[in-house]
């Protein structure tokens, strides 16, 4: 009997669960965490079988002592399923290092040529300090 309860119970349960949200903007844009500061998009590039497009994302984190974070991803097109997946995600470990807030963020995209961020970053000591950070299309980055 109790197994019979139990079996219900798991039914009724995974009758009532919400069923996957569908696929929209609108849906996308609902599910952005908080968190998320800013997102830039765009350049190109190609590695091996894949390209796509690279996208920079800036995470807040903090309440009383605010820092941001900064992630560089490299946008594949998946042409199986037409649509875009991510290849990549890294770091910008640099910009951790400093705990401070990314005041500015240029990108700099030229045809046949590596993604380029020029980020000025504000230290908690309230110094000015700037970061070029270069993407190649192999999933990496340099900064300097």
């Amino acid at each position: 009997m109790l197994r019979r309860g139990g079996l219900a119970l798991a039914m009724v349960c995974a009758l009532a669960a919400p069923a996957p949200a569908e696929e929209s903007p609108d849906a996308d844009a609902k599910a952005t965490p908080p968190g998320i500061h800013r997102v830039l998009t765009g350049g190109y590039w190609e590695h091996d079988k894949l390209d796509g497009h690279y996208r920079v994302v800036i995470v807040a984190g903090g309440h009383e002592h605010v820092s941001h974070r900064l992630f560089i991803q490299w946008i594949a097109i998946d042409p199986d399923k037409q649509d875009h997946k991510i290849a990549w995600t890294v770091p910008v470990k640099e910009i951790g290092d400093l705990s401070g807030v990314i005041t500015d963020l240029k990108p700099e995209f030229k045809p046949n040529s590596p993604a380029r961020f020029i980020v000025t970053l504000e230290g908690r000591d309230n110094k000015k300090r700037r970061l070029v950070v270069t993407a190649t299309p192999n999933g990496r980055y340099t900064a300097r």
